[in-house]
């Protein structure tokens, strides 16, 4: 009983992490860059158990489109940066 619970536990704990990293990703990478890049939303879909995505517009230029796309990767990796400081400051 202690092991199926202790299963479930980690079972609950992947699902918000995960879904937590796909509003990183999506929101704050796609989403958040193309608001600043001028651009705008146009539609949000997430899924609980399989992940999503942003519809965005950008406007033209090629920069602004890499820069939305390469911008969830760009989100993970900041965010990741930050929780690996603030582990490391309290270890």
């Amino acid at each position: 009983m202690r092991m199926l619970r202790l299963a479930l536990f980690f079972l609950c704990a992947g699902l918000v992490v995960s879904r937590a990293g796909l509003l990183v990703h999506e929101g704050l990478g796609h989403g958040g860059v193309a608001l600043a890049l001028g651009g705008s939303v146009r539609e949000v879909t997430l899924f609980w158990f399989g992940g999503g995505w942003v519809r965005t517009f950008t406007p033209p230029g090629d920069l602004r489109l890499l820069a939305v796309q390469l911008a969830g990767i760009g989100a993970e990796l900041l965010v990741a940066a930050v929780l690996g400081l603030l582990a490391h400051r309290w270890a």
